[in-house]
């Protein structure tokens, strides 16, 4: 039977009206104050923060050149914000998401705080409007508030001066975006902004014919229920995509940014179709976008319509994982960690003839399987494999994977990295976001009171301290925010 469960887990229920038109929808998304006076004139004796962002910001720099004391607070402020944001940038600049170093990077946002957009193009030429894009991206993410909601602003003017790739990350954000609050921009655009992007979105899409802006519509117009041009749109972005390069489109792409991930439109079109019943179609489309666009998350789609564990479950599976799509990597894990009575059920010869070939490795060893002396253990080739998918699959932060990871270490009596592990797996979500694993944390919390009274009773205390090193961690990064 054909499974649909992962191609169906980012679907949304659509609306039952058909008629609605697109942009309306974005009143939803703006609270009642902005809707109402988003246009108004602002009285005498407004507060400061009931203007633009841009008057917002002018005023409060007046005002603070004009005190010495809030001055020297402020500049200490923006002191300890550029210490904490540089770890970022340089992570920005090595991941390739920058193509300027963090210290020019620096120089743009003081440039920015300093005089806006126009400041940043007048003085720093050689900085593309993309490039100022990503620069607000990577500030989205930090921790600090006044560093998150500047790089928004960054986001928002590089959009009106026409970047593609801001315009898109703001409708991602606004419109699709529900699982975090720290990457929605909406709260600081007006109608009139918004007005603006849908402009653009609809130039980037019906005469750019850009692949992203064409999915994005889509996207909005499956939600409303029109689905028949939601299916021409996500097509027409198919065929744009594949005659663009592999580093323009693919989800994968080291060099695109992660703030705000966007579904490539084979997958969409493919979900689409699955939906409707129309699995060839759905399956074509997958195929597109795995051996055209070489899109990890395509192929583990693809993987999911083939019959389970046959010879091409396990090759695209295997591909899937191998380019860093988690839940492929913990599936690989899990097979691998079947016991051989369920395994010989299995019909596919070339999968049982690749079990039996791994079972004849008797000595393969592994680092951090063994106890807490010599790190190594001597384990068969099934469970070494299924530890190295499990740990490919914590690393990439898949907590299921974490909490078997933790499992077979503490059969392993690695006491130290079994707890590490399940650290891992009951740390807290990033700001903003909502757990994903609520399961394995359920079930994470029950292991943790259930390894402490094992721990005191045989006399060791690994558990123990590898939460309290854990709490001691979270209170230091509070204290310094």
């Amino acid at each position: 039977m054909i499974t649909r469960r992962h191609a169906l887990k980012q679907s949304q229920t659509a609306l039952s009206s058909n008629n609605v038109c697109v942009w309306c929808h974005t009143r939803q998304f703006l609270d009642r104050a902005t809707r109402r006076y988003a246009l108004a004139r602002p009285r005498m004796g407004t507060s400061v923060y009931n203007k633009a962002p841009s008057t917002r910001d002018k005023i409060y720099r007046d005002k603070t050149l004009n005190d010495p004391e809030r001055r020297k607070m402020v500049l200490k402020e923006f002191q300890l914000e550029a210490k904490h944001r540089a770890p970022m940038l340089r992570a920005a600049f090595s991941d390739k998401i920058l193509d300027c170093n963090p210290l020019m990077a620096e120089e743009v946002i003081a440039l920015y705080q300093e005089g806006g957009l126009e400041l940043v193009m007048l003085e720093k030429k050689e900085i593309s409007l993309n490039t100022i894009t990503r620069i607000g991206l990577v500030l989205v993410g930090c921790g600090f508030q006044r560093s998150i909601e500047l790089g928004k602003r960054m986001v928002i003017d590089c959009s009106a001066a026409g970047d593609p790739e801001a315009t898109l990350q703001i409708v991602a954000s606004t419109f699709l975006n529900t699982q975090t609050s720290n990457d929605s921009f909406h709260r600081i655009m007006d109608s009139v902004k918004l007005s603006n992007l849908r402009g653009h979105l609809k130039e980037l899409a019906y005469t750019s014919r850009h692949p992203g802006a064409l999915s994005l519509l889509g996207q909005m117009l499956e939600r409303v229920g029109n689905y028949t041009e939601a299916v021409a749109l996500y097509k027409e972005a198919v065929e744009q995509s594949t005659e663009l390069s592999y580093d323009t489109i693919a989800s994968n792409n080291p060099t695109r940014p992660v703030r705000i991930p966007m579904k490539a439109p084979w997958n969409c079109l493919g979900e689409l179709l699955l939906r409707q019943g129309d699995i060839a179609g759905a399956k074509e489309a997958f195929r597109v976008g795995a051996f055209k666009g070489d899109d990890p998350l395509t192929y583990f789609f693809l993987a999911e319509l083939e019959a389970k564990h046959s010879s091409k479950w396990l090759k695209y599976m295997t591909k899937a994982a191998a380019s860093g799509y988690a839940e492929a990597a913990f599936n690989l894990g899990n097979f691998y960690a079947m016991e051989k009575k369920k395994t010989e059920t299995i019909q596919d010869r070339k999968v049982l003839w690749h079990l039996r070939e791994l079972d004849a490795f008797g000595r393969w060893k592994m680092y951090y399987l063994g106890d807490d002396k010599t790190q190594y253990s001597t384990q068969t080739g099934r469970t070494g494999m299924a530890w190295e998918w499990y740990n490919v699959a914590t690393r990439l932060g898949h907590k299921e994977a974490g909490l078997a990871l933790a499992e077979m270490a503490r059969a392993a009596r690695n006491w130290k990295f079994a707890a590490e592990t399940l650290v891992f797996v009951l740390s807290l979500p990033q700001r903003g976001m909502a757990e994903e694993y609520p399961s394995a944390v359920k079930k994470a919390a029950v292991l943790k009171r259930q390894w402490v009274i094992e721990d005191e009773r045989a006399g060791r205390s690994d558990t123990k301290n590898a939460f309290e090193a854990y709490d001691m961690s979270l209170k230091l990064e509070g204290s310094s925010k």
